[in-house]
């Protein structure tokens, strides 16, 4: 899984050197914070793995048109989890996870400057206090895909709502490995850092 998540964003860069570099503007930097809730009951596997998420957001602009938008976003995170040990006994432990997830998004604007829908893929290192026995904790990678939209409500803020998957596991460094899917509800605020400038029909 991460070496096809690594291979979907050298793709991705390749592809971003084919756009042209006359859509470039200053105003490339947002922050933003999403918080969201996973777990795998949709996914019908009998191990459990809750977590609920706490990300910062680096939004990075590499290119742009009148309609798409290409951005490197970085995401350090801290995220809290609930889990069972053993699949079969009802015991349930807490534990933590932290780290940082590196992805290209792909974003469309549809209603004019209000309102955008993006996707994104995303891969990087975390290290998890603790996991189902099907997966070794400590050291693993976290390979993400999203789906959203955000919502202009003011001039500079964002709203941002996105489901998305998850998947966890350690390239086989240790063993077991057989990995976590999560399946995610996230939402939170995207704020652009620089000065505004209102373009009908084009990103700002």
């Amino acid at each position: 899984m991460r070496k096809k998540v690594f291979s979907l964003l050298v793709c991705m860069l390749l592809i971003m050197n084919g756009f042209t570099q006359k859509t470039f503007n200053k105003e490339r930097h947002q922050l933003g914070f999403v918080s969201g809730y996973g777990n795998q009951q949709s996914l019908g596997v009998k191990y459990t793995y809750e977590v609920v998420f706490f990300q910062f957001q680096h939004y990075y602009r590499l290119s742009k048109s009148s309609k798409w938008q290409i951005d490197l976003l970085t995401q350090p995170q801290f995220n809290t989890v609930k889990f069972k040990p053993i699949d079969t006994v009802p015991q349930i432990e807490s534990g933590i996870e932290f780290g940082v997830n590196v992805g290209i998004l792909f974003r469309r604007q549809i209603v004019n400057e209000k309102v955008h829908f993006y996707t994104f893929i995303s891969t990087g290192p975390h290290y998890v206090s603790g996991t189902p026995a099907r997966q070794v904790s400590g050291f693993i990678f976290s390979d993400n895909f999203f789906v959203g939209m955000d919502f202009q409500i003011s001039p500079r803020l964002n709203l941002d709502i996105r489901p998305g998957f998850r998947h966890i596991s350690n390239a086989s460094i240790k063993q077991p490995n057989k990995g976590v899917n999560t399946v995610i509800l996230s939402g939170g605020f995207i704020l652009k850092l620089e000065k505004y400038k209102n373009k009908v029909g084009k990103f700002s």
